[in-house]
């Protein structure tokens, strides 16, 4: 594609965006508009429709009805993502591909795509410079796919990272207004915290969206089926068109609860649990962005990734691939028993390691689930299958900390639908609490907590008032979370959606808390 097309395409889209009502983002959205900032909101138009150099394929001919998108960037290379989607009976798809900057090609290449891998492809582009923004194309069947815009790592340097941080998007609960809120913004990175899609029928859904298929999800099948129908979504085009995302699956990808050899939402009637695990792992592997090709049904999603000198970003895998089987609420003695783990040694020693190699960077771990202590002074643990559950894991990520004297750790958390912030320590009960750091807990995208916000409202009180580690907590609102990190200090902004029943991508400012590596959290002004 020539430089002067993408030019007017991209003044064409940034013409349109501004005046679009629909996605004209609220006076309070966190953005400057700079080059970087130009480039996605002219991606936002081409994903939009505008027209293109050569043939740019519509929603209704084009073979890429699911979209583009990249993931797992690194200083030197980045995974990029498309399907083709086709009426007419094929043994394979010939697709070219093309990345850019400035105008400029500087890798390009062709490979093919089968029904083996459900007509979804990835290419991990090499031989690319470190923080610097492309753009990508696909071209397969006469037709050219919506420009996507993604962006390498740094490997070193002190600038800040803005990273978005989001989770638990059910299809049937409302509209991703999330994702087109963080389609509208500028960071470096999407960080997606699992229940990305959600295993369930219909049976639950309130609205007019529903699930396809009807029926809960078992077979590889139905699970492409699910990917396939969440691809689909306008919001979520938008993003993955816009920024990487690194992404990590909780339950929900596979089944609710699941741990390494079963799952709550699994019952013997569904088949072997093995066969289950395994097609939603191929499904997931095939569908998003991320590296690497599942072989067996153990496949590691646990990775590192640098940004330059100020962070360390550890994603864990708390669900499927050391985990073992959650305890019962009240089962004090199997709970902590020092035998049981939620993460496998091989993925503790990786991380424990990871962790002695700070370097001064902030480490910045990406989670499922909440590791601050949701229990009461009498230390009954209310979730099980949280990091509550498995005590003896935390504690060696707590000794891990201090044994290294990490000043600047941040833990950042997904699953449970609601948004906190929370100081981290061994016994936040303790006269004076032995501190770790500070964990941001993203609201949901749609997944409901508390219906009533009266009733949140009174529970949140009291979460504050008896739990002396948690500073802010909201349990109804939907958004994300947006983390601006400098080499001295983190902030984090929860940014709410004031609605999930029509598309918008409204949003406001609804906390802001700032730590400086001294393990606290103090509140901003929002």
């Amino acid at each position: 594609m020539q430089f002067r097309c993408l030019v007017d395409n991209a003044a064409q889209g940034f013409s349109k965006i501004l005046n679009s009502k629909k996605l004209t983002p609220v006076a309070t959205t966190p953005t400057n508009i700079n080059r970087r900032r130009f480039f996605a909101l002219s991606g936002a138009g081409l994903a939009l429709g505008l027209p293109g150099c050569g043939t740019v394929a519509t929603q209704q001919t084009s073979p890429f009805r699911h979209g583009v998108s990249s993931g797992d960037p690194l200083a030197d290379r980045v995974v990029i993502w498309t399907r083709i989607s086709t009426d007419v009976e094929r043994d394979a798809v010939d697709v070219a591909w093309q990345v850019s900057t400035s105008g400029r090609v500087v890798r390009e290449g062709a490979t093919t795509t089968t029904a083996a891998s459900d007509w979804t492809l990835k290419v991990d582009v090499d031989g690319l410079t470190p923080a610097t923004d492309y753009t990508y194309t696909f071209t397969a069947l006469g037709h050219e796919s919506v420009i996507g815009q993604t962006r390498t790592l740094p490997t070193d340097g002190t600038a800040p990272v803005r990273l978005a941080v989001t989770s638990c998007s059910n299809w049937i609960a409302g509209h991703f207004n999330a994702y087109a809120s963080i389609a509208a913004i500028d960071v470096d990175a999407v960080i997606h915290l699992g229940d990305y899609l959600y295993e369930y029928g219909n049976e639950r859904a309130a609205g007019e969206r529903r699930h396809d298929p009807d029926h809960e999800i078992v077979t590889l099948d139905d699970y492409r089926k699910r990917h396939a129908q969440y691809k689909t979504d306008p919001a979520l085009m938008r993003l993955h068109a816009r920024h990487p995302m690194i992404a990590v699956w909780d339950d929900h990808e596979s089944a609710n609860n699941s741990w390494r050899d079963g799952a709550q939402n699994h019952q013997t009637e569904e088949g072997d649990w093995a066969v289950r695990k395994a097609a939603a792992i191929q499904a997931y592997f095939e569908w998003m962005p991320i590296r690497g090709f599942p072989t067996e049904p153990e496949a590691r999603i646990f990775r590192r990734f640098r940004f330059g000198d100020v962070v360390d970003l550890h994603m864990l895998d708390t669900r499927l691939y050391g985990r073992d089987q959650q305890a019962t609420r009240g089962d004090a003695q199997t709970i902590n028993d020092p035998a049981r783990t939620i993460l496998g040694s091989e993925q503790r020693t990786w991380l424990t390691a990871g962790l002695a190699d700070h370097g001064g960077r902030w480490q910045v771990i990406g989670n499922q689930l909440m590791m601050g202590q949701l229990t009461y002074p009498d230390r009954v643990v209310l979730n099980p299958d949280q990091w509550d559950g498995y005590p003896m894991s935390r504690r060696a990520i707590f000794d891990a900390a201090s044994v290294n004297d990490i000043d600047k750790l941040v833990v950042i958390t997904g699953d449970i639908h609601s948004s906190w912030a929370v100081e981290l320590s061994r016994d936040p009960y303790a006269d004076v609490p032995e501190r770790i750091g500070v964990e941001c807990i993203t609201p949901s995208v749609t997944s409901p907590s508390a219906r009533e916000r009266s009733v949140a409202l009174e529970r949140e009180r009291r979460l504050i008032d008896e739990l002396p580690h948690v500073a802010f907590v909201d349990q109804t609102h939907h958004g994300y979370l947006l983390l601006e990190i400098e080499e001295n200090q983190t902030v984090a902004e929860w940014w709410f959606n004031p609605s999930v029943d029509a598309p918008s991508d409204a949003q406001y400012l609804a906390a802001r808390y700032v730590t400086r590596g001294d393990k606290r959290l103090e509140r901003l002004p929002s």
